[in-house]
Protein backbone atom coordinates (compact mmCIF):
# COMPACT_ATOMS: atom_id res chain seq x y z
CA UNK A 1 0.00 0.00 0.00
CA UNK A 2 3.05 2.29 0.08
CA UNK A 3 2.66 2.87 -3.65
CA UNK A 4 4.81 5.81 -4.81
CA UNK A 5 3.24 9.02 -6.05
CA UNK A 6 3.62 9.49 -9.79
CA UNK A 7 6.61 11.47 -11.04
CA UNK A 8 6.08 15.23 -10.95
CA UNK A 9 7.96 18.47 -10.38
CA UNK A 10 5.56 19.30 -7.54
CA UNK A 11 6.76 18.84 -3.97
CA UNK A 12 5.10 15.94 -2.15
CA UNK A 13 3.69 17.31 1.13
CA UNK A 14 3.17 14.85 3.98
CA UNK A 15 1.51 14.91 7.35
CA UNK A 16 0.26 12.34 9.81
CA UNK A 17 -2.78 12.44 12.02
CA UNK A 18 -4.42 10.87 15.07
CA UNK A 19 -6.99 13.64 15.62
CA UNK A 20 -9.45 13.93 12.70
CA UNK A 21 -10.81 17.45 13.46
CA UNK A 22 -7.26 18.84 13.33
CA UNK A 23 -6.72 17.22 9.94
CA UNK A 24 -9.82 18.87 8.51
CA UNK A 25 -8.47 22.30 9.48
CA UNK A 26 -4.92 21.53 8.29
CA UNK A 27 -6.12 20.26 4.91
CA UNK A 28 -8.34 23.32 4.41
CA UNK A 29 -5.44 25.69 5.19
CA UNK A 30 -3.03 23.84 2.88
CA UNK A 31 -5.52 23.78 -0.01
CA UNK A 32 -6.34 27.47 0.50
CA UNK A 33 -2.73 28.66 0.52
CA UNK A 34 -0.83 26.09 -1.55
CA UNK A 35 -3.61 24.91 -3.85
CA UNK A 36 -2.43 22.48 -6.48
CA UNK A 37 1.24 23.46 -6.13
CA UNK A 38 1.81 20.37 -3.96
CA UNK A 39 0.56 16.80 -3.84
CA UNK A 40 -0.65 15.92 -0.35
CA UNK A 41 -0.32 12.61 1.48
CA UNK A 42 -1.88 12.00 4.89
CA UNK A 43 -1.07 8.98 7.04
CA UNK A 44 -4.28 8.41 9.01
CA UNK A 45 -3.30 6.75 12.26
CA UNK A 46 -6.73 7.33 13.79
CA UNK A 47 -8.43 5.11 11.23
CA UNK A 48 -11.30 7.63 11.24
CA UNK A 49 -10.59 9.89 8.26
CA UNK A 50 -12.94 9.69 5.30
CA UNK A 51 -10.82 10.17 2.14
CA UNK A 52 -13.83 11.76 0.38
CA UNK A 53 -13.54 14.70 2.79
CA UNK A 54 -9.99 15.40 1.54
CA UNK A 55 -10.28 15.89 -2.23
CA UNK A 56 -7.08 15.73 -4.24
CA UNK A 57 -5.26 14.10 -1.33
CA UNK A 58 -4.00 10.60 -0.73
CA UNK A 59 -5.32 9.48 2.64
CA UNK A 60 -3.69 6.27 3.76
CA UNK A 61 -4.42 4.34 6.94
CA UNK A 62 -1.18 3.76 8.80
CA UNK A 63 -0.28 2.23 12.16
CA UNK A 64 0.62 4.84 14.78
CA UNK A 65 4.37 4.30 15.01
CA UNK A 66 6.98 6.94 15.84
CA UNK A 67 6.77 10.07 13.65
CA UNK A 68 10.31 9.61 12.33
CA UNK A 69 9.42 6.12 11.07
CA UNK A 70 6.36 7.43 9.22
CA UNK A 71 8.40 10.29 7.75
CA UNK A 72 11.15 7.91 6.60
CA UNK A 73 8.60 5.66 4.90
CA UNK A 74 7.04 8.65 3.17
CA UNK A 75 10.41 9.97 1.93
CA UNK A 76 11.81 6.58 0.93
CA UNK A 77 8.74 5.00 -0.66
CA UNK A 78 5.78 7.32 -1.24
CA UNK A 79 7.76 10.36 -2.49
CA UNK A 80 10.43 8.31 -4.28
CA UNK A 81 9.52 9.83 -7.67
CA UNK A 82 9.84 13.40 -6.38
CA UNK A 83 12.87 15.59 -5.85
CA UNK A 84 11.26 17.42 -2.92
CA UNK A 85 9.61 15.57 -0.06
CA UNK A 86 8.09 17.95 2.50
CA UNK A 87 7.04 16.84 5.98
CA UNK A 88 4.75 18.99 8.07
CA UNK A 89 3.17 18.39 11.47
CA UNK A 90 -0.61 18.61 11.45
CA UNK A 91 -0.43 21.51 13.90
CA UNK A 92 1.89 23.52 11.62
CA UNK A 93 -0.18 25.45 9.10
CA UNK A 94 1.40 26.53 5.80
CA UNK A 95 -0.28 29.92 5.44
CA UNK A 96 1.49 31.46 2.48
CA UNK A 97 1.81 30.53 -1.17
CA UNK A 98 5.26 32.17 -0.98
CA UNK A 99 6.48 28.99 0.73
CA UNK A 100 6.56 27.37 -2.72
CA UNK A 101 8.70 30.26 -4.01
CA UNK A 102 11.10 29.76 -1.08
CA UNK A 103 11.42 26.06 -1.93
CA UNK A 104 12.11 26.80 -5.60
CA UNK A 105 14.68 29.46 -4.77
CA UNK A 106 16.53 27.49 -2.08
CA UNK A 107 16.51 24.12 -3.86
CA UNK A 108 17.90 25.80 -7.00
CA UNK A 109 21.22 25.46 -5.14
CA UNK A 110 22.19 21.83 -5.75
CA UNK A 111 23.92 21.66 -2.34
CA UNK A 112 20.68 22.44 -0.47
CA UNK A 113 19.58 19.31 1.38
CA UNK A 114 16.74 20.80 3.46
CA UNK A 115 14.60 23.89 3.93
CA UNK A 116 12.99 24.36 7.35
CA UNK A 117 10.10 26.73 7.92
CA UNK A 118 10.18 26.17 11.70
CA UNK A 119 13.64 25.36 13.10
CA UNK A 120 14.20 24.52 16.76
CA UNK A 121 15.19 27.50 18.85
CA UNK A 122 16.10 26.10 22.28
CA UNK A 123 19.51 24.73 21.29
CA UNK A 124 21.86 24.96 18.31
CA UNK A 125 24.25 22.79 16.36
CA UNK A 126 27.87 23.84 16.69
CA UNK A 127 29.97 22.42 13.84
CA UNK A 128 33.51 23.51 12.98
CA UNK A 129 33.12 26.72 14.98
CA UNK A 130 29.85 27.75 13.32
CA UNK A 131 26.35 27.76 14.80
CA UNK A 132 23.29 26.37 13.01
CA UNK A 133 19.64 26.24 14.03
CA UNK A 134 18.44 22.61 14.01
CA UNK A 135 15.96 22.22 11.14
CA UNK A 136 13.43 20.17 13.19
CA UNK A 137 10.65 18.04 11.77
CA UNK A 138 7.87 20.56 12.29
CA UNK A 139 7.73 21.82 8.69
CA UNK A 140 10.78 20.85 6.63
CA UNK A 141 11.28 20.03 2.96
CA UNK A 142 14.08 17.74 1.81
CA UNK A 143 15.98 17.19 -1.39
CA UNK A 144 15.33 13.44 -1.49
CA UNK A 145 18.16 12.88 -3.95
CA UNK A 146 20.58 13.98 -1.22
CA UNK A 147 18.89 12.72 1.96
CA UNK A 148 17.62 9.35 0.73
CA UNK A 149 19.33 8.37 -2.52
CA UNK A 150 22.87 9.64 -1.95
CA UNK A 151 23.36 9.78 1.84
CA UNK A 152 20.84 7.08 2.90
CA UNK A 153 19.92 8.99 6.06
CA UNK A 154 17.08 8.35 8.46
CA UNK A 155 15.20 11.07 10.31
CA UNK A 156 15.19 8.94 13.46
CA UNK A 157 16.21 10.26 16.88
CA UNK A 158 19.59 9.39 18.41
CA UNK A 159 21.49 9.62 21.67
CA UNK A 160 24.57 11.71 22.35
CA UNK A 161 23.51 15.28 21.59
CA UNK A 162 25.96 17.52 23.47
CA UNK A 163 25.42 20.69 21.42
CA UNK A 164 24.93 24.00 23.29
CA UNK A 165 21.53 24.71 24.79
CA UNK A 166 19.79 28.05 25.25
CA UNK A 167 17.86 26.84 28.32
CA UNK A 168 20.70 25.76 30.57
CA UNK A 169 20.89 21.99 30.13
CA UNK A 170 22.23 20.04 27.15
CA UNK A 171 19.66 18.46 24.83
CA UNK A 172 20.98 14.92 25.51
CA UNK A 173 19.10 13.38 22.57
CA UNK A 174 18.72 14.27 18.94
CA UNK A 175 14.99 14.53 18.16
CA UNK A 176 13.44 13.69 14.78
CA UNK A 177 15.59 15.12 11.94
CA UNK A 178 18.33 16.51 14.21
CA UNK A 179 21.02 13.84 13.71
CA UNK A 180 20.42 13.82 9.94
CA UNK A 181 20.71 17.62 10.01
CA UNK A 182 24.08 17.40 11.77
CA UNK A 183 25.40 14.79 9.31
CA UNK A 184 24.26 16.79 6.28
CA UNK A 185 26.04 19.93 7.51
CA UNK A 186 29.19 17.94 8.35
CA UNK A 187 29.19 16.57 4.77
CA UNK A 188 29.04 20.09 3.33
CA UNK A 189 25.36 20.32 2.45
CA UNK A 190 23.25 23.39 2.99
CA UNK A 191 20.30 23.21 5.40
CA UNK A 192 18.39 26.48 5.12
Amino acid sequence: RNKPLPASEKPALFTMNILPPMMTVWHHVVRKHLGDAVDIVIFDSSGALNPKEFPGTRVQKFINVYAATKSDIFLQRIAKNRRIGWICDDDMFPISSKMIDVLKREFADEKTAAVSFRPRDWWHLEIDGKSYEPMSSYCTAFNREILVEKEHLSLGPADGNTHPSHIGKPPGKYDTCDKANEILIQKGYRCY
